[in-house]
């Protein structure tokens, strides 16, 4: 799984300014996908977030979805 693959997809959704995409360790599968996400605007993180989920859904393989969806104020 690339990463700027997944963070092309997260930014063509409205509502999103800019996206990072990295592996995170997990106990069970070694690495799991964490998107990072910038909003354009203040609101409800879970509203952007699902639909960021449902934009990779239509996009993306299920297994290219990240498992977590972390939204920050900015990006280091």
């Amino acid at each position: 799984v690339y990463p700027a693959e997944i963070e092309e997809a997260i930014h063509a959704v409205p509502g999103v300014r800019e996206a990072r995409v990295r592996g995170e360790p997990d106990p069970v599968w070694g690495q799991v996908m964490t998107a990072y996400i910038v909003p354009t605007v203040a609101g409800p993180a879970e509203a952007l977030v699902e639909v960021v989920r449902a934009a990779l859904t239509k996009r993306l393989a299920k297994y290219k979805i990240p498992k977590f969806f972390c939204i920050v104020e900015q990006l280091p």
